[in-house]
């Protein structure tokens, strides 16, 4: 009876110092992660204290099982005791000056709380805990359980000295403990380079403190054969029976001692099991077992693996619990290359977080660089400028193999080295896996969509596998914010590297080219719109190569007239107009003038140089190829069709439009039949023919046609359908010729609000809308909401000016801005914005513009109203003289060629 009382005892102390253990292992992470780093004071307490935590576990089960002697368990409370009032007096400590929610008063505590660990008080806390700490790991370790002694003394095989300049990872040591806790072994995974070998062996050094009795071997597994060295090392240290006889078998040999109940306490590291084979196939033993039945569980034993391939640590009972090491933080990433750096050397906080940045946060790239820059005396900024002069400089720094200490002689001290061995290895496992790498690294490094990865009648199984073993090896991640896969930038370089060295780079940019020509769409569809945008980086990605072979070339223009359709839907009509302009300058060259891609491609030529405003250029390449498409094409092809409708449209917009009638019932009679009546480009064309009745004055006619068009766009494609709102906003501006500004203005809030949602806040046709919506208001003399309107959409479309797009449009709602100005009596600022908008105009278009023109009367009208009519008087002249003979085109003019959809 009094013996089970004393079990009852014991085992309540154990709990109780484990309860209050574990809470200030807490309140010290809090801190830390506050603080990025603790006192030198605490910092071998927080490493300790865990693993001793953990220890206590096994001590509880031994007294469970009555393994743990009565005499043992009463020299054991005192001490278990003693830890425990330690560890709350160090809790009361803490809670007194880390609030347990983080408040405004932090930052003043933090100073207190600082100087608190430096206390003498609390120095001999620390002193007293270390001691009863000392006590409970010797109890632990020297056989007090029912067990017998080590065969033979303590030995340590680590393959390099402790790192001094080691950065503290906590997370991952956590793990690692929680690990070692549940289940004896740990597995620690992650791409090359990342730190997986340097945590490994800092581990050893942390479990050779807490049980310095203990055995620590350490295996390379990167083949078979190195295994079975390790072990040959292995028993000779440990001078097992007949370790030097050949006829020994002595992986047989290690694993019975590691699995022998009389080993007392061991760690074996096996470092990079990185090839699936090397787990499951036979060593060099008798009777055929593998490396996974070497590592099973053991009683006195931990296992810590690290590997780059997931899977052998799932495979090796770990699963689901593989412990990911991936890149540095910040703060541990200017930590470490701080530390690499020589003390000297005046280093700015800046110029470490950029070039930590630049090379992803990945130790290897980072203590590599160090090296660079301290082997060659140059500073940080200096190794920038080298870095990011172009991918091929990018290559050879991180091809150097400069010394580094820290890794063993079979590692490579170059980033670029070191993940090769991973895409051999890859390539070995699943050659599927490797041509989907090869094939990624040719695109942009983001959000990279499935579609452009899967084969055509590729089981979707397959596909899942080889993404699986990319992502095991931790080369690519799925990403969960998109729908698609990323890769680290110097994955990619690497990778590039890689092909680079088996000369099959261009094979895989020509497989690239060729996936991107089929998958991204060009027909200018609403509904294609997302797959575009989602393609569109990868797309300009791969413009970027050189390509050599003609067939590549003609791809690489296809490719181009693609995605300049997508920039002119959303509104990038000068870059639509400079890529156009490339592919049709390569179509010419390889497959001549007449070619059908060539003059495709000019009909999108034409109708980007209208979008910029360029419209004499526009119509004299339209008119020259209007008889080369009727031969080439015949009179009713889509692509004769298609640059009438551009003759048309220019027309109308010089005021001609009884000829533009006539041409667009002409285009509209052959999309019809040759499209339907209800396709989308017929019903966008006789919206346009409604708009060009209605400038001669036939409104019944154009308002019935309107209505027509909309109606079924509505119904066939939906209210929100870019080319229902084109109609509309055609509707608008005849609404506003007839004065009927209430009916414009309901359609013109349509337009922007369902436009924003649509295409966007910066779209050009969003932003039209806003305009045309406040242009109603100051109309209706709403003048305070029309100005601010017109200083929000004038304030966006100035971004578009000064990158070059859309400037025409934007002096346009200036002028319009200043006419409401002008309407309000603010002549002055008014004055100020026409006389901007005409200096940028007549630079824009030259000063015999209309538009030039009208701004300058407007200029003069404002400069008239303060009653300055000298200084009004030489403009009004100029005016006079400069529209003498000019027609002027309709006021529909602002029906702008933004709005224009194929």
């Amino acid at each position: 009876m009094a013996e089970a009382i004393a079990v009852v005892s014991f085992l309540s102390a154990v709990v109780s110092l484990t309860e209050i253990g574990w809470r200030v292992v807490g309140r010290m992470e809090e801190f830390q992660s506050e603080t990025r780093e603790i006192p030198a004071t605490f910092r071998h307490l927080k490493a300790l204290l865990p693993i001793t935590l953990d220890s206590l576990k096994r001590t509880e089960a031994g007294a469970k099982a009555g393994d743990l002697d009565p005499t043992s368990q009463e020299a054991l409370i005192p001490a278990l005791d003693g830890c425990e009032g330690q560890l709350q007096l160090l809790s009361t400590i803490l809670d007194r000056y880390l609030p347990v929610n983080v408040d405004s008063t932090w930052a003043k505590r933090k100073k207190a709380f600082n100087s608190v660990f430096n206390d003498k008080e609390t120095k001999k806390i620390v002193a007293d805990l270390d001691r009863y700490i000392a006590i409970l790991t010797f109890h632990n370790t020297s056989g007090s359980m029912k067990m017998s002694r080590p065969l033979s003394p303590r030995h340590t095989r680590i393959p390099a000295a402790r790192d001094t300049n080691f950065i503290d990872r906590p997370a991952i040591f956590r793990e690692m403990n929680r690990s070692f806790a549940s289940s004896c072994r740990a597995a620690l995974e992650g791409i090359g380079g990342v730190g997986k070998t340097q945590i490994a062996i800092e581990q050893c050094y942390r479990f050779r403190d807490v049980h310095p009795e203990a055995h620590i071997f350490w295996a390379h597994a990167g083949t078979i054969s190195k295994f079975g060295q390790a072990c040959k090392a292995i028993a000779e240290d440990l001078q097992l029976p007949h370790w030097n006889n050949p006829q020994t078998d002595v992986i047989q040999l290690v694993h019975r001692w590691l699995t022998s109940e009389r080993t007392g306490p061991w760690l074996l590291v096996v470092d990079n099991i990185d090839d699936l084979d090397v787990l499951e196939n036979p060593l060099p033993s008798k009777n055929t077992m593998t490396l996974s039945q070497f590592l099973l569980k053991s009683a006195q034993g931990f296992v810590l693996i690290t590997t780059r391939d997931k899977r052998v640590g799932e495979r090796l009972g770990v699963r689901g619990k593989t412990i990911r090491v991936g890149a540095m933080t910040m703060p541990e990433g200017r930590q470490l290359l701080r530390s690499y750096l020589p003390s000297e050397k005046e280093l700015e906080e800046g110029d470490l977080e950029e070039l930590v940045s630049s090379l992803d946060y990945i130790p290897l790239a980072i203590t590599q660089a160090a090296a660079l820059i301290t082997e060659n005396c140059i500073n940080i900024k200096e190794y920038l400028a080298m870095f990011r002069s172009s991918d091929e400089e990018m290559q050879q720094l991180l091809s150097e193999s400069l010394s580094d200490n820290r890794r063993s002689n079979h590692e490579s001290n170059s980033v670029i080295k070191s993940w090769r061995l991973s895409f051999d290895q890859i390539t070995k496992q699943c050659p599927r896996a490797a041509e989907i790498l090869s094939l990624m690294a040719m695109f942009d490094r983001e959000g990279i969509p499935g579609i452009l990865l899967e084969r055509q009648n590729e089981s979707k199984l397959t596909f899942l596998k080889a993404m699986g073993i990319l992502q095991a090896f931790s080369l690519i991640a799925k990403e969960a914010d998109k729908e698609g896969y990323g890769m680290h930038r110097l994955v990619q370089l690497s990778t590039q590297t890689w092909l680079k060295v088996q000369q099959r780079q261009g094979e895989w940019i020509k497989q690239a080219l060729c996936v991107l020509e089929m998958r991204f769409p060009g027909t200018g569809r609403y509904e294609s719109w997302r797959t575009c945008e989602a393609l569109l980086p990868h797309a300009r990605a791969l413009l970027q190569h050189e390509l050599v072979t003609r067939d590549d070339q003609i791809s690489r223009a296809i490719l181009r007239k693609n995605v300049a359709r997508y920039d002119y839907d959303q509104g990038r009509h000068s870059l639509a107009l400079v890529g156009a302009e490339e592919a049709g300058r390569t179509a010419r060259a390889l497959l001549g003038s007449r070619d059908p891609l060539t003059l495709t491609i000019t009909n999108q030529v034409i109708m980007y140089q209208i979008g910029i405003g360029r419209d004499r250029e526009a119509m004299e390449l339209a008119q020259h190829h209007i008889p080369i498409y009727e031969e080439v094409f015949g009179v009713d092809h889509l692509e004769t069709l298609t640059c009438n409708r551009s003759i048309a449209f220019l027309l109308s917009m010089r005021g001609e439009s009884t000829k533009a009638e006539v041409i667009y019932r002409k285009t509209l009679a052959g999309l019809e039949t040759a499209l339907g009546g209800d396709h989308e480009s017929t019903l966008t064309v006789m919206s346009a023919l409604a708009g060009v009745i209605w400038d001669q004055g036939k409104n019944e006619e154009a308002e019935n046609m309107y209505r027509e068009v909309i109606a079924k766009q509505e119904s066939f494609f939906g209210a929100d359908h870019p080319a229902t709102l084109t109609s509309i906003w055609g509707q608008v501006q005849c609404l506003r010729l007839e004065e009927r500004f209430e009916e414009a203005e309901l359609l013109c809030r349509f337009l922007y609000n369902t436009g924003g949602r649509v295409l966007g806040p910066e779209h050009i046709r969003t932003l039209l809308n806003m305009s045309e919506l406040a242009s109603s208001l100051s109309a209706q003399s709403k003048f305070q909401e029309a100005e601010d309107l017109f200083r929000a959409t004038v304030e966006r479309m100035k971004k578009l000016f000064e990158a070059d797009q859309h400037q025409e449009i934007t002096l346009r709602a200036m002028a319009k801005f200043g006419e409401c100005l002008a309407n309000q009596g603010k002549h002055e600022e008014a004055a100020e914005l026409y006389q901007v908008a005409y200096r940028l105009h007549q630079n824009l278009c030259g000063r015999t513009h209309e538009k030039t023109v009208w701004i300058m009367e407007s200029f003069a009208s404002c400069l008239d109203a303060p009653g300055k009519p000298i200084e009004a008087k030489p403009h009004r002249l100029l005016c006079t003289q400069l529209v003498s003979g000019v027609k002027h085109p309709p006021h529909r003019f602002c029906l702008l060629q933004a709005t224009q959809t194929s």
